[in-house]
């Protein structure tokens, strides 16, 4: 199974990133609305690499679909536009999170601590 955004939540989303950096004034935010512009079908990113390039308690976004290869070996909070049901499985056996993008915009108005991966 896997877990993806549709065109619809793609343009809501977008709508709702361009707003959070116009009120925040957080480039984070329009960064990640103009990346689901162009993302691709087949931009991907596996768990391992995600686990290599983070550390503990990271607060991290993916503009791409992220898929379960590997292993998850500390927890993160994490975003995506895509998610398979392996991976979602791995964050959370990990002690981590896998979040949506309202949730990110709330908890981390100003985009401060949160890293883009792609």
């Amino acid at each position: 199974m896997f877990i993806k955004m549709s065109y619809q939540t793609n343009l809501s989303t977008i709508k709702e990133l361009k707003t959070a950096h116009r009120i925040n004034d957080a480039a984070i935010w329009l960064k990640l609305s103009k990346l689901i512009k162009s993302s691709s079908k087949n931009n991907v990113i596996n768990i391992n690499k995600i686990d290599k390039y983070t550390q503990e308690n990271d607060i991290i976004i993916c503009p791409c679909k992220v898929l379960g290869n590997g292993t998850m070996s500390h927890k993160i909070t994490l975003a995506s536009f895509g998610i398979s049901l392996t991976a979602v499985n791995k964050i959370i056996y990990s002690g981590g999170k896998v979040v949506d993008f309202p949730y990110m915009i709330n908890k981390f108005p100003t985009g401060k601590g949160v890293r883009i991966i792609e």
